[in-house]
């Protein structure tokens, strides 16, 4: 775990000096900050919303196409195995990073802007927050990553899940009730 590793051993493992990890990063927090802003970028750009919506022309399919994608690099990512595996104190400490809470940001407001798009064309319902619908499809986003690296909590087959849990929070649950 990150709390037992030393920088030592990750020097060792990387075939270079303790002394280079130290010049480039200062410390095994900073290594692993660097990690974590490098892995938000490519998961950010696989999952662009604004790109997949400019490919499709359509909202729900950039939607789509977007859970999908971020999906798809957490899954393909052993960083991001890791990462849903260290400790929550860890984790935390990392918020603190401008840079990483900058590449949060960034990815939540391309979806509030997508989200905008659709209740402006009147694909999404009309009515629903920007903000508040989007804080709801980033956390189905997460618990879906979750549960693809580490399924155990929740018995379904990967597509399937992913298939179903996308149909509930695009359809709803009751027919013909709103918000």
């Amino acid at each position: 775990g990150f709390s037992k590793t030393t920088v030592e051993e990750v020097a060792q493992a990387a075939g270079v000096s303790k002394g280079l990890v130290y010049h480039h990063f200062g410390g095994k927090t900073e290594l692993l900050e660097a990690l974590l802003e490098q892995t938000l970028k490519a998961w950010s750009d696989a999952s662009n919303v604004v790109e997949h919506l400019a490919k499709t022309g359509n909202v729900r399919r950039a939607l789509e196409t977007m859970v999908l994608e971020s999906l798809a690099f957490a899954r393909e990512n052993p960083l991001m195995h890791a990462l849903f595996q260290l400790d929550p104190h860890v984790v935390l400490g990392l918020s603190s990073s401008a840079s990483v809470r900058n590449s949060i940001e960034k990815s939540r407001q391309r979806l509030v802007e997508v989200i905008e798009v659709g209740i402006d064309s009147g694909e999404i319902r009309a009515g629903l927050d920007p903000i508040q619908t989007t804080n709801v499809v980033r956390l189905v986003i997460m618990a879906l990553v979750e549960h693809l690296l580490d399924p155990k909590w929740i018995d379904g087959t990967d597509e399937n899940f992913v298939t179903h849990c996308l149909q509930i929070l695009f359809g709803g649950l009751f027919p013909g009730e709103s918000a």
